[in-house]
């Protein structure tokens, strides 16, 4: 049983109104891929705020949480695709001419995102490994994302100064 359950004929049954302990049902991705979409926009946590909602009032183990927020960030990467399609075309366009080095500003835009990809790309799976270990111990992992939003939010806080 969650902690708290705000919402429990929501996500204690599935379509066919039977009990569905295994979650897998189309009525929980919606509302979380709504909730996801309306997080991501605001300025908070989405990651942090949608896994304590899968959690703490859905009753989802942490390490399907984990996985189904992370998953829902797709829907995220299509629409700043779609928001910048323009400008990753014209990225792309100037990949042919890229000369890393160069003082032009579409090289070192290129040459930043590429940089900052790569390092992104490598702190990102060492952290996503880190974190799936701690979550398959979920108050320890409930406790990790609470951490994460206190520092979240400092971090928000002194930058408004």
């Amino acid at each position: 049983m969650p902690p708290f359950n705000v919402f429990p004929d929501i996500f204690k049954y599935n379509l066919s109104g039977t009990y569905d302990k295994g979650r897998d049902n189309l009525l929980d991705s919606v509302i979380f891929g709504i909730l996801q979409g309306i997080f991501e926009w605001l300025p908070i946590s989405s990651q942090g705020n949608l896994l304590l909602v899968m959690i703490g009032v859905a009753g989802i183990d942490t390490l399907n949480a984990l996985n189904l927020a992370i998953f829902l960030h797709t829907g995220t990467l299509f629409s700043v695709i779609v928001y910048f399609r323009n400008d990753i075309i014209n990225l792309l366009k100037s990949l042919r001419t890229y000369r890393p080095g160069y003082s032009q500003e579409k090289d070192s835009i290129i040459t930043f995102l590429l940089v900052s990809t790569i390092i992104t790309g490598a702190l990102g799976f060492f952290l996503y490994k880190s974190i799936r270990m701690a979550a398959l111990s979920g108050e320890a992992f409930l406790g990790l994302v609470g951490f994460a939003l206190i520092i979240t939010g400092i971090i928000q806080k002194i930058s408004e100064k």
